[in-house]
């Protein structure tokens, strides 16, 4: 029997097979070639090739998971396309006359050197996101059609019958994990890897169960029998009958029936029964995924997204397309409560038609100040909310508040469209609420200031926990100083109070209003509601459900 320790996604018990995946190495030889503009033009093509492929699983991933899931895919488009990332590849190929493949060999070295040595945002992040698209682009320039890694993802999908497996490897990349056959592979274990990793985001997307960040290879481990408590952060291989009984009630005891052998399915709120105040919202990135909120039981939406109806657009959509978005979504959310985040850019999340404009740091032009740069593009935006809000129950949120005055231009900015609008006599919503995201340690200070101006909270802790420990939230070790429940507790505390005494709801979204060390001590501080992603809008209901009767006091000890 061998344990192995790690990070648990999805906090759930899964029995398995294991299945060793030997990840592709990034590595090519130093071949000259004497024609450049070959070596260009084969470049480009493998270019295509791998923008094609990339599409084509944007698409799949979009209709399967939803907007929000898929968008890492654009993301990999946008540097596979980008002009400084195949700018230093034909640099190389052209002053080394060497070959397409070692010239994306020596840029993944070079970017991957650049990042290591900045010390920016997500550099973790970043880094394996530039080898997985250059390792594309290598296969791609080899037209490996049927190399180790095909023949692999072939045998998972031919032995359809066969599993449940959980597949063991050093890495598992975004693309590796949407080409698991969902019949079979139902979990996985990993070397390297953190939680807020995209291909962590996308194991909970697909109900998978995982270990990740091992520091352990595990080669010897194909075909042994594997058992992964998530909510432990463990993996047993080779486990002695008493173990498996163990774990086999564990299961049991937990509900968890299809988990051990064939995977989540969704859990249904309304079937968990609650007698506890605190709603159980749902994060959404376009209108579409609003009925799978709702059907999964979502008390409505904490968290609309609305920059992502801007990121694939060349030019920003205009007030009529925002207008039909709006609308559609209040009206499947059907009088719930809907939350509207006003365009969050800048970061990581730039759209087309935006590129370029962003210089300076990350988080500079981000939120309330590229609305306060670029007005126009806000009272677009602002019209088309106003003119939906008649069709639902409408709450506009702004994002990246550090100052009262911040809110107060935005209120201004909101009286003149409002002004605008009945000049022009159309049809708008004049009362709804207007709220702000807590997600800065100086709105936190701030808090009993920003109460007295809006509506309702919403604090965001991903963003909020990053500035607070001042770390990469998304490196293994960001990871740790970000799940410090003291800390967030007592800055989630200070809202919440602030918020009481104003007499406005608070709500939480981010990474830990889903994570089961987090959620009781939100039920016990007096939040309004917890927003969460469509696939954890179940457990987040259960878990709460366990808080109902406890003492508010027990659960805080040594937490605030």
């Amino acid at each position: 029997m061998e344990v192995v320790y790690g990070v648990g996604i999805s906090d759930r018990v899964l029995f398995g097979q294991a299945v060793f995946f030997v990840q592709e190495e990034l590595s090519s030889n130093c071949v000259l070639q004497h024609d450049v503009q070959q070596e260009l033009m084969r470049l480009r093509m493998a270019i295509k090739k791998a923008d094609v492929g990339l599409a084509t699983m944007y698409e799949d991933a979009l209709s399967a998971l939803g907007r929000d899931n898929a968008m890492v895919l654009q993301a990999y488009r946008f540097i596979l396309n980008d002009e400084a990332f195949v700018g230093k590849i034909e640099e190389r190929i052209s002053s080394s006359c060497c070959s397409a493949e070692y010239a994306v060999f020596e840029a993944e070295n070079h970017f991957v050197r650049t990042l290591a040595e900045s010390g920016g945002e997500y550099v973790e992040m970043r880094v394996i996101d530039v080898k997985e698209i250059c390792l594309m682009l290598i296969n791609c320039l080899s037209d490996k059609a049927d190399g180790e890694k095909d023949r692999f993802f072939r045998a998972l999908h031919e032995n359809s019958l066969r599993g449940p497996f959980i597949v063991v490897s050093r890495e598992i990349f975004v693309t590796d994990i949407l080409r698991f056959p969902k019949c079979n592979v139902k979990g996985f274990v990993t070397k390297a890897g953190s939680e807020m990793s995209h291909v962590a985001i996308l194991a909970k997307a697909l109900g998978l169960v995982a270990i990740v960040g091992t520091g352990r290879e595990l080669q010897d481990c194909h075909e042994r029998r594997v058992i992964i408590s998530a909510g432990e952060d463990v993996a047993i291989f080779s486990p002695n009958r008493e173990i498996m009984n163990k774990y086999m009630v564990l299961a049991k005891g937990e509900g968890e029936e299809g988990s051990s052998e064939t995977g989540a399915s969704d859990c249904v709120v309304s079937e968990t029964p609650r007698s506890c105040d605190v709603k159980v919202l749902a994060n959404i990135s376009c209108p579409e995924e609003a009925s799978r909120a709702i059907n999964n039981g979502a008390d409505g939406i904490g968290l609309f997204r609305s920059e992502f109806l801007f990121m694939e657009k060349p030019l920003p959509p205009d007030e009529e397309e925002q207008f039909l978005a709006y609308k559609a979504l209040l009206e499947v959310a059907a009088g719930r409560t809907t939350i509207i985040r006003t365009i969050d850019v800048g970061a990581d999340k730039v759209p087309l038609c935006f590129k370029g404009w962003f210089l300076g740091s990350f988080y500079e032009q981000r939120g309330i100040r590229f609305c306060l740069k670029h007005i126009e593009i806000f009272k677009v935006q602002l019209r088309a909310l106003l003119r939906a809000g008649s069709y639902g129950a409408l709450k506009i949120m702004l994002p990246m508040i550090t100052s009262v005055d911040e809110v107060v231009w935005a209120k201004n900015v909101i009286e003149e469209v409002k002004r605008e609008l009945r000049d022009l006599e159309i049809e708008f919503c004049e009362n709804f609420e207007l709220g702000i995201m807590i997600e800065t340690p100086a709105a936190v200070m701030l808090a009993d200031k920003l109460a007295v101006v809006v509506d309702f909270f919403s604090i965001g802790t991903n963003d909020l926990a990053q500035l607070a420990f001042a770390v990469d939230r998304n490196s293994e070790a960001g990871a740790g100083y970000c799940a410090n429940d003291v800390v967030v507790f007592r800055m989630v505390n200070m809202v919440v109070k602030a918020a009481k005494m104003a007499g406005i709801a608070t709500y939480v979204c981010g990474v830990c209003a889903e994570d089961k060390r987090f959620v009781g001590g939100f039920v016990a501080l007096g939040v309004s509601g917890l927003s969460v992603g469509l696939g954890s809008i179940g457990d987040v209901a259960k878990e709460i459900s366990n808080y109902v009767s406890c003492d508010r006091k027990d659960i805080l000890k040594d937490k605030i």
